[in-house]
């Protein structure tokens, strides 16, 4: 019924944030590890990528923390609307 929509929804929802979370997490946590010569490898790989026409490194974790965002968004509101429903088929959708 309408519950079992709301939980779906919300699983869906983890199992798309959650991940994108933590890779955005990751990608600062890794660059500050990095020994120097991996930082230099990885700094000349990220401006090789910009150079290409790719965008920058904080472009792009913007883009997907922008997605990450927005996914959530609208995850929240179909879970809302599912758990508001008035017929389970309703729910469904």
């Amino acid at each position: 019924g309408r519950k079992w929509a709301a939980e779906q929804i919300n699983e869906l929802s983890k199992g798309l944030t959650k991940p994108t979370g933590e890779i955005l997490d990751g990608y600062n946590k890794v660059l500050r590890r990095l020994q120097p010569f991996e930082k230099v490898v990885a700094d000349l790989t990220i401006k090789a990528r910009e150079l290409s026409g790719y965008g920058s490194l904080a472009e792009t974790l913007a883009a997907v923390k922008e997605l990450r965002k927005n996914s959530l968004a609208i995850c929240k509101a179909a879970a809302q609307a599912g758990k508001n429903a008035d017929t389970r088929k309703q729910a469904e959708k």
